[in-house]
């Protein structure tokens, strides 16, 4: 049952999301990096001081481009594409969840830069 669901959430995070991610870091010159894609999870790596911008500008990156990526396939959604995002370090279990706003964005920068 799941199958069709989680299959279909890995080929729009890795079509529509991490190709548009990694045309947009190229485009930009931008020292950041995709460092592992797994089902529907990215891992992108930054530098410290650029944590916030990834934040912000990864989010819509891979909602929009994802959607626009499955609607171009012939799929549509009854219900809005979500992205959860998350920063941290590379220790396991390190991540702070982003609940969507720039000031905690900001936050999450200052906690990596400060580990």
């Amino acid at each position: 049952v799941n199958t069709p669901i989680q299959g279909t959430a890995s080929w729009a995070a890795m079509m529509g999301g991490a190709y548009s991610l990694l045309d947009f870091i190229e485009a930009n010159d931008l020292n950041w990096k995709i460092q592992n894609v797994v089902h529907d999870s990215t891992i992108i790596q930054t530098p410290k001081d650029e944590v916030r911008d990834a934040i912000m500008i990864a989010e819509p990156i891979f909602v929009d481009r994802a959607q626009q990526y499955m609607e171009d396939m012939g799929v549509t959604f009854n219900l809005p594409l979500g992205a959860d995002v998350e920063a941290g370090h590379v220790l396991w279990g390190s991540l702070g969840k982003w609940i969507g706003t720039e000031d905690h964005a900001v936050l999450l920068q200052k906690q990596v830069i400060d580990y």
